[in-house]
């Protein structure tokens, strides 16, 4: 439990006033917001705001309080002043935190209109009331407290404030909710930022807290609250928006005054920001990531210049969160346990270098459990190991012994190899003598050689004149060498200009090569013609073919209404007959019908046959067509086929050129004459 104290307090401290250069919240998608209800309170958002939206997303709201706040301590004196209280989740749990800010009048030191910024940790959380329907929490300084109960569901809020000089009769400060914004609280980017400082403008402030919130962020279309005060005689043209309670008569405190809305965002990037929003005053903002610093400006709704406002530091950033920090805990039980003194000393040495640590407790913990993970399988590993160790030590004690008994064998076997070196150390002794012996009869051996070779000498030189005329015969074969390697040096030189007569030879075969590769290449595209023409060809007697089909469908279609006209006319005439003889007296007037009729069956088989000679002629054409289409296709095929023999025809000759370009060129041999 220490440690998890401890590392909540660490968790805490960036949330410390002196933080100023925090990086702000990168854009994301335009969230919405809804303003808080109506109420009867000075400057409170209207109900029905018109860039209002509504939320789609859970939302994780954060209430903003305003109130009076009248201190006549020992030392320090704030009278009228605006406090505000900030708590960035909303419904507070048991490790939220909440923002007070306020400023002193005069503060212990003298110094006049001191602002006063703190970040608290919400401490002694519980819920009281029949219902449970009030919350109560304090915020603890070491020299002030407030003691907070949430009245109303959060609207309005009841502080006690204690601190020197109001230890037993705390202060009454009530507080009214002014905002209530909706923030996309599942998304890591929506960090709300909390600036504080003072502004000066005109005789309506001067040097006056002021209070700039961005509840999710920068981003277009996000929104952004103002908080500061005006002086009560001043208002900046008698704003009629601006509502005050007390008399006119009266000396004037100050008036607070919210100003809010959505962001419109006019320039954006990692380095600063630029925006502004209008409500009741238009107010240009700009941020600078170098100073963490805002800088405001407001226009008033006659004037077309903004002027100065003022320049804020950032005072708080807090990350959202989901869940509270400790986990729900099940109910304690005692158990009895044998316990025992740790080491007095620690078994490792601490590092005190640097390391890599993660930023956040989750992933501290997590690279934790990875080492400890780690830790426990090189200990499984190091037992593992110690008894696979263990066990080689006992067999190697078993080897011991064994080596043990062969090493007593092995000297007996020493002992009796010296014995045997001794008796070979005799022998060698006594062949030293017999070589001893060798060598002196080598010596006169030698003697006796000498002296033969002395009688040899002397019978060479009896033999000299026999040489001489050997050197004439040798020079006499050397001339006929010489008068043999002219005439092979001239049998060179000719092949050799048959050598270079054969390259040139071969230069012009390379280009005769070279040229009937060009034909083998235009050849080929001109294949490639023919092939497309023949490809479309093939096309255009497809479709040919398929009017011929459908002729011929129509015409057995026309053979068809022939023989039904036929039939038709045949049905008639039987019909004539048969009513000439039932009805003789209506002869007249049959006969003209039964003509009509043949006329008009006359006139049908004339069209039928008319159509059937017209597609016969048609069919006779088309077939026409197809036949020198077939017999130009037979020609293509036969000129392709050509190509094709004078393609292969052309590729041996480049392959038995191809062959003697590359084969080796005859050796010239060289003579050497022997001198």
């Amino acid at each position: 439990m220490l440690i998890i104290d401890l590392v909540a307090r660490l968790f805490w401290f960036p949330f410390k006033p002196f933080r100023r250069y925090l990086p702000p919240s990168p854009p994301s998608p335009a969230p919405g917001f809804k303003p808080a209800p109506p109420r009867t309170q000075p400057n409170s958002p209207p109900a029905n705001k018109p860039d209002s939206l509504v939320v789609t997303i859970k939302p994780s709201k954060m209430y903003i309080y305003t109130g009076k706040l009248n201190w006549d301590g020992d030392s320090a004196q704030a009278k009228d002043e605006t406090f505000i209280i900030i708590l960035p989740n909303g419904h507070v749990s048991k490790d939220d935190v909440a923002y007070v800010f306020f400023q002193w009048t005069k503060n212990e030191y003298g110094q006049e209109n001191v602002n006063w910024f703190q970040t608290f940790p919400i401490e002694n959380f519980r819920k009281i009331g029949s219902n449970g329907n009030t919350d109560n929490f304090q915020l603890n300084h070491h020299k002030y407290n407030w003691n907070v109960f949430a009245l109303d569901g959060y609207n309005t809020l009841e502080v006690g404030m204690q601190g020197p000089g109001f230890k037993k009769n705390p202060v009454k400060i009530t507080l009214e909710r002014v905002w209530n914004s909706e923030s996309h609280g599942g998304k890591a980017k929506d960090i709300p930022l909390v600036w504080t400082g003072k502004v000066n403008y005109q005789e309506s402030a001067k040097n006056e807290m002021a209070m700039f919130v961005v509840p999710e962020g920068f981003g277009a279309g996000r929104p952004v609250v103002a908080l500061w005060q005006w002086y009560r005689f001043n208002l900046p043209k008698n704003d009629p928006n601006i509502i005050c309670y007390e008399p006119t008569d009266k000396s004037p405190p100050r008036v607070s005054f919210v100003q809010y809305g959505t962001q419109n965002i006019e320039h954006e990037s990692e380095e600063s920001v630029q925006f502004n929003f209008k409500h009741d005053y238009e107010v240009f903002a700009s941020w600078s990531q170098g100073s963490g610093k805002l800088a405001l400006r407001l226009k008033e709704p006659d004037s077309k210049t903004p002027q100065n406002l003022g320049e804020l530091s950032l005072s708080g950033r807090f990350d959202r969160k989901s869940f509270g920090f400790h986990p729900p805990e099940s109910k304690p039980e005692h158990l009895k346990l044998d316990v025992r003194l740790p080491q007095p000393q620690p078994s490792l040495p601490r590092i005190t270098g640097k390391m890599p640590f993660p930023e956040t407790l989750t992933e501290t913990l997590a690279h934790t459990a990875a080492f400890v993970d780690q830790a426990g399988y090189l200990a499984k590993y190091a037992e593992e190991q110690f008894n696979a160790l263990n066990a080689k030590y006992s067999l190697r004690g078993q080897q011991l012994d064994a080596v043990k008994a062969k090493n007593a064998g092995l000297e007996k076997a020493i002992d009796q190899t010296r014995a045997e070196l001794q008796a070979e150390r005799m022998s060698l002794m006594e062949l030293e003598k017999l070589l001893t012996a060798a060598q002196q009869a080598r010596t006169a051996m030698e003697a006796a050689f000498n002296k033969k070779i002395e009688e040899i000498l002397k019978e060479n030189a009896k033999n000299k004149d026999h040489e001489d005329k050997d050197h004439q015969i040798i020079k006499k074969l050397q001339d006929q060498i010489a008068s043999e390697r002219d005439k092979l040096n001239d049998r060179i030189n000719k092949l050799q200009q048959d050598l270079n007569k054969s390259k040139a030879e071969l230069i012009n075969t390379k280009s005769l090569l070279l040229t009937a590769l060009n034909e083998v290449r235009s050849l080929k595209r001109t294949i490639s013609q023919l092939e497309g023409k023949l490809e479309a060809s093939n096309s255009d007697r497809d479709g040919l073919r398929t009017k011929v089909r459908v002729l011929e469908a129509n015409k057995k279609k026309t053979e068809i209404s022939l023989g039904d006209a036929e039939r038709a006319l045949a049905v008639a005439k039987s019909q004539l007959e048969n009513e000439r003889k039932q009805h003789a007296k209506e002869l007249a007037d049959q006969k003209a019908a039964a003509d009509k009729a043949a006329d008009k069956a006359a006139e049908a088989a004339e069209a039928a046959a008319k159509a059937k000679a017209e597609a016969e002629a048609e069919i006779q054409k088309l077939r026409a067509q197809i036949q020198e289409d077939d017999d130009f296709h037979e020609q293509d095929k036969k000129f392709v086929e050509d190509d094709e023999q004078r393609k292969i025809n052309l590729r041996r000759q480049y392959d038995e050129l191809t062959k003697q370009l590359d084969a080796p060129a005859p050796v010239r041999p060289v003579w050497k004459g022997r001198h």
